[in-house]
């Protein structure tokens, strides 16, 4: 019993067993056979969520922790974290654009939005590309958000 986290092509990376932290692992889309697996998964990989793929780098991108404190770029051609992003504060989405991390962080009564190029080689530090702060209105904190980017658009 596994949980799918990505997709890419023909590549299927799942979390199993689908309830529990042990191994993470990529699948062939059309066979099923195991390219590779992590067994366990190492500490930093234990508790990867939903991830998404990035299409510039060919990594999977996951959130990690609870409450999402990171997410983690990992090779999906052998499974290997290539690199470990923090998330500030309270993390309400996040998503890719173009290779770059989307942030969307509650700060009061507003709503924080980071595009982030993540330090993919080894030393390598986030650097931040621009930040947006908008007001939420009256119910902000109580409404769910959601952050999509597509098409160059946030």
């Amino acid at each position: 019993d596994a949980r799918l986290l990505a997709v890419d092509g023909d590549t299927v990376f799942v979390r199993a067993p689908a309830d529990g932290p042990a191994a993470r692992a990529a699948l062939d889309a059309g066979s099923g056979a195991v390219r590779w697996s992590l067994d366990p998964a190492p500490p930093d990989l234990a508790e990867t969520e939903g991830c998404v793929v990035d299409e510039v780098g060919g990594l999977a991108v996951c959130s990690a922790g609870s409450p999402q404190d990171a997410v983690l770029h990992l090779d999906l051609r052998d499974g290997a974290l290539v690199a470990r992003t923090p998330l500030p504060g309270d993390v309400v989405d996040w998503d890719l654009l173009d290779g770059d991390l989307l942030v969307a962080v509650r700060e009061g009564a507003r709503l924080v939005v980071v595009r982030v190029t993540p330090g993919l080689a080894e030393g390598d530090a986030p650097v931040p590309r621009w930040r947006v702060s908008v007001p939420l209105g009256g119910r902000g904190d109580a409404r769910p958000l959601l952050l999509d980017a597509r098409d160059g658009f946030v």
